[in-house]
């Protein structure tokens, strides 16, 4: 009796530690993946500077970069990162292109100390979290094996560097993954908590409310009261909204400054059609000397970039069907559409290497194909590394890539 009795204790106990030791060797993953990722950029961040041809720095009007800063350390906010330390500093005052950058991260920088450093640390920050969240979520749908081949993806994704550049990408991210995993727990109030943080971040915070929804009926099969925290979503796109309805009279201002950059709405399949052709276009005119000229940065390269990652991210989304929950699944899909519906005049697929990070499914994929396949994953390292290391050279020399 006193056997039956201890039997039950003991069994709890080897659970206990069996979870602790499952925590620990996450953690550990997580932390290599973290600390090897960004040693392999931050290495290719400095040899780039050292060595390589610089083009011209492209920053807002009236903003004059961080020059105290060592040059290498500053090339993490090449581009998009000025307007983010500028908004920091300025805030959007009466620059209407402006409010293309949404709030959030700014705002976090500001709090920080408003530097490439505080930018670089807040990127970083929310990247480990990120890394963290994604290895727990696909440790949950898929195994713990496949945890490890998605968080070894993401970190060494070809386009990971922008996770630790003075951009938002890791901080949507890790607010998007909180978002779904607090929703698969059930927590809904902090599921859309961080849901109206990420629409604070990027406008493609929105499309969370169909996975959350999605999630939410396949745990109960029915739309429960708790499951409304959902529609906070857009909580956070609806306050940069009344800011800039107070601000400059029009509330949508962050979708007509598109047209600057020559985006327009198209469907989706004449989209596609068109980046095809400009990657055709790119071939029949290569021309190797372009790509680190010095002076004003060349696009057309970019052409190429567009359509390598667009065609991974596709590619992995359409053959994890079937593989994916749907609800991961939807997301990623949605992720990948929006940008592809509102393309670029003569460069149709723009920023799209930058633009699917968000998309934390393909991450899954390929971890879940490399599990199974393991020439497949040797396949994508084969091509990750190398293209990571030439974008990460071409972004901090001031070229041309997201």
């Amino acid at each position: 009796m006193i056997r039956q009795q201890a039997l039950p204790a003991e069994s709890r106990t080897t659970s206990r530690r069996a979870a602790r030791r499952r925590r620990l060797r996450a953690a550990a993953t997580v932390a290599g993946l973290f600390l090897a990722s960004r040693l392999w950029f931050w290495l290719i961040d400095w040899l780039a500077v050292r060595w390589l041809p610089h083009a011209y720095l492209i920053t807002p009007p009236g903003y004059e970069p961080p020059w105290t800063v060592v040059s290498w350390i500053r090339a993490w906010a090449n581009w998009d990162g000025f307007w983010y330390l500028s908004i920091a500093h300025s805030g959007y005052v009466d620059r209407p292109l402006a409010s293309a950058f949404f709030p959030l991260y700014p705002l976090l920088l500001k709090l920080t100390g408003g530097s490439v450093w505080a930018g670089i640390l807040l990127s970083h920050v929310a990247f480990l979290a990120a890394l963290g969240l994604l290895y727990a979520l696909t440790a949950a749908e898929l195994g713990e094996r496949v945890a490890r081949g998605a968080a070894a993806a993401m970190a060494f994704f070809p386009t990971a560097f922008y996770f630790g550049a003075v951009y938002p990408e890791s901080l949507f991210l890790a607010l998007a993954l909180g978002a779904i995993w607090a929703a698969r727990q059930g927590a809904w109030r902090w599921a859309g908590a961080m849901g109206a943080l990420a629409s604070a971040t990027s406008v493609y915070g929105v499309l969370l409310i169909a996975p959350m929804l999605w999630l939410g009926y396949l745990r109960h099969r029915r739309f429960e009261p708790e499951m409304a925290w959902s529609l906070a979503v857009p909580a956070g796109l609806i306050a940069y909204m009344a800011y800039l309805g107070l601000r400059f009279g029009h509330p949508l201002l962050f979708l007509s400054v598109q047209a600057y950059w020559g985006r327009h709405l198209t469907p989706l399949w004449l989209s596609v059609t068109a980046g095809w052709h400009a990657f055709l276009l790119w071939l029949r005119h290569l021309s190797a000397g372009a790509l680190f000229a010095p002076g004003y940065p060349q696009v057309g390269w970019s052409n190429l970039y567009n359509f390598l990652l667009t065609a991974l991210a596709a590619g992995v989304m359409l053959v994890s069907v079937g593989r994916l929950p749907g609800y991961l699944l939807l997301f990623g899909a949605l992720v990948l559409a929006v940008p592809l519906s509102d393309p670029a005049q003569g460069l149709p697929w723009m920023s799209m290497p930058r633009l699917v990070l968000p998309a934390f499914p393909v991450y899954m994929g390929i971890g879940a194909w490399g599990t199974r396949h393991p020439t497949w994953s040797r396949l994508y390292y084969g091509v990750a590394l190398p293209l990571g290391a030439l974008l990460t050279a071409l972004f901090v020399t001031g070229h041309w890539v997201a």
